[in-house]
Formats: structure tokens, C-alpha cells, sequence
């Protein structure tokens, strides 16, 4: 794992692809990073602060995650008690973006 987030932080590869199962037990920082696609919402709140803090301030930065309605209770902390409604309430294909 050393050596993959060396090249990482380097720039030598691109794309690392890791769980958040890793990042909750080891507590990595992949710093310089970009682009974060999650395949669903953390159960803690800790670990999304942690991905925050690995994107790079310089560049263009971008967090996806894909979530259903049953994510509520998981979102809520993250988003805001307020934004949760516009989140689960959105059609499907809806792409909603905070700022």
C-alpha cells in the first residue's frame, strides 16, 4: 500500500482505487487528489471530512456519490437537515450539486 500511495501522491498513476472500509481502519490520506466517486455514502461523518481534506485546493475538485432513499439517515449528517429533502425527493436522474 506504501508504494501505490507514493506513485499516487507523485503523479506516476492516476487513478487509486480504494474502500472505505481501508480508509476507516487505517485512516490514509491520499493527498493531491482530485475526483472522489463513492458507490455510497460513508456511515460517518469522520471519513467524509477525511476525503475533504485529501482533495487538492488547487484544481478543480469533485466528490460523487451514489445513494438511494434508503441513505437518508446516513446523508443527513452530511448534507444538512435542510438539503436532505431536496436529495431524496429528486428524480432519478437527477444530478444535484452543494456548494
Amino acid at each position: 500500500m506504501k508504494f501505490a500511495r507514493q506513485q499516487f501522491q507523485s503523479k506516476n498513476i492516476p487513478i487509486l482505487i480504494t474502500t472505505i472500509r481501508l480508509l476507516f481502519f487505517k485512516r490514509y490520506l491520499f493527498k493531491g487528489t482530485s475526483k472522489i466517486f463513492l458507490l455510497e455514502p460513508p456511515e460517518y461523518v469522520q471519513i467524509y471530512k477525511d476525503l475533504i481534506r485529501m482533495l487538492d485546493e488547487n484544481r478543480n475538485n469533485t466528490i460523487i456519490c451514489y445513494y438511494t432513499n434508503y441513505h437518508a439517515i446516513v446523508l443527513e449528517p452530511i448534507v444538512g437537515s435542510n438539503n436532505i429533502s431536496k436529495l431524496i425527493n429528486a428524480p432519478n436522474t437527477k444530478i444535484i450539486q452543494f456548494n
